[in-house]
C-alpha cells in the first residue's frame, strides 16, 4: 500500500477551495513547493495542522473549546502526523478529543489560515491550518478535559466572538456562510 502524499494531496486540493483569498492560497502553495518538511514530527518549525468544526444544523450551532495549551477558544484539531492526510488527522483528533467517530465522506475541507505562534513555551513558529467541518448528529461530546478547560455548543456568532485569533474568526465566518 502506497503512503499518502500530503504535499501532492494539498497541491491538488487547495486551488479548488472557494474561501481563501488568492494571496493566502499562494502562501500555502509556495510553502508546499518548498522542500522543507511539512510536519512538526519531521522537525518543521512551521507546519501543517487540521482543524475541524462539528456543526449541528438543527440548532445552528458549532462545537468549540477553550484550549488549555493555547489558552484560546477554537474548534478541535491538531498536528498532521506522518503518513496522514488531513481527513485522517480530523478522524484521529475527533476520536481522541471528542470520542466521536466520523467517516471520510462526512468531512468537508473548506478554508485555510496561517497563525504565527508567539507562545514562548512552544517550539514551533507558525501553523498552516487546514479547516474542515462535519455535520454532527448529536449534541453531546465527552470532550478530552486534558485538551480543553471547557467546551460546548454555541451559536456561530458566540463562537466567533469568543475566538481571539483573527484567522479563527475569519474561518468561522466562512463556515457560517457555508452552512447558512
Amino acid at each position: 500500500m502506497q503512503k499518502p502524499n500530503l504535499r501532492r494531496h494539498l497541491l491538488t486540493a487547495i486551488p479548488k477551495l472557494h474561501y481563501p483569498s488568492s494571496a493566502l492560497k499562494k502562501i500555502f502553495l509556495d510553502r508546499l513547493l518548498d522542500s522543507r518538511p511539512l510536519l512538526q514530527s519531521a522537525g518543521a518549525l512551521d507546519h501543517f495542522c487540521a482543524f475541524f468544526a462539528p456543526v449541528h444544523v438543527e440548532s445552528s450551532s458549532i462545537f468549540v473549546g477553550h484550549h488549555i495549551k493555547a489558552n484560546k477558544w477554537f474548534p478541535p484539531g491538531g498536528h498532521i502526523e506522518q503518513n496522514e492526510l488531513p481527513n485522517q488527522t480530523v478522524k484521529r483528533e475527533a476520536a481522541e478529543e471528542l470520542r466521536y467517530r466520523i467517516e471520510d465522506r462526512n468531512i468537508v475541507f473548506f478554508d485555510l489560515s496561517t497563525v504565527p505562534i508567539t507562545n514562548r513555551k512552544e517550539i514551533c513558529t507558525a501553523h498552516y491550518d487546514l479547516w474542515h467541518y462535519f455535520l454532527a448528529d448529536r449534541l453531546s461530546f465527552p470532550f478530552d478535559r486534558g485538551e480543553f478547560y471547557e467546551a460546548g455548543w454555541m451559536s456561530f456568532d458566540e463562537a466567533i466572538k469568543k475566538a481571539s485569533q483573527t484567522s479563527v474568526r475569519l474561518s468561522l465566518r466562512h463556515l457560517k456562510e457555508t452552512i447558512q
